[in-house]
């Protein structure tokens, strides 16, 4: 069996190396439009420590949540307001408080998959914040008014 030889080898390895290029400059490019949208809308690049040696600003906080969105208008409306689902969930919570209802990620994320029920009033707190319609269709493990 014949060996290719080193010429090739070195031309398929710089062919790669182009294709690399390319698609960081594609990646580097949608990242830059997406923060660009943020400060467009006045969005908040306050910063945040986290877990890891690194500071992160909302705006990338939002840009990762977006990445993930997958589709989902629901996490499409919440990065648009300029929150990622799990600061959604904790505004929510913060809203509701004084009512002693909590939110999280997974409770929305749960309704939203359509395995359980949602309280109305964290509905309705979501809508407020992110326009997202408090629709049956919109939350299929449904509704409810406890």
């Amino acid at each position: 069996m014949a060996q290719p030889s080193i010429r090739i080898l070195l031309a398929r390895r710089a062919q790669l190396q182009a294709e690399l290029r390319e698609i960081d400059a594609e990646i580097q490019r949608r990242v830059s439009t997406r923060l660009r949208r943020f400060a467009e809308k006045g969005l908040s690049t306050k910063e945040a420590e986290a877990t890891v040696n690194e500071v992160f600003t909302n705006v990338a906080r939002v840009a990762m949540s977006a990445s993930k969105a997958d589709g989902d208008p629901l996490i499409e409306a919440a990065n648009l307001s300029g929150y990622s689902m799990r600061q959604l969930a904790d505004k929510v919570t913060e809203r509701l408080k004084k009512q002693r209802i909590t939110c999280s990620q997974t409770l929305i994320s749960l309704a939203r998959s359509g395995v359980r029920p949602i309280r109305r009033k964290i509905v309705v707190a979501i809508q407020d914040l992110t326009g997202f319609p408090a629709t049956a269709e919109n939350w299929p493990g449904g509704i409810s008014d406890r």
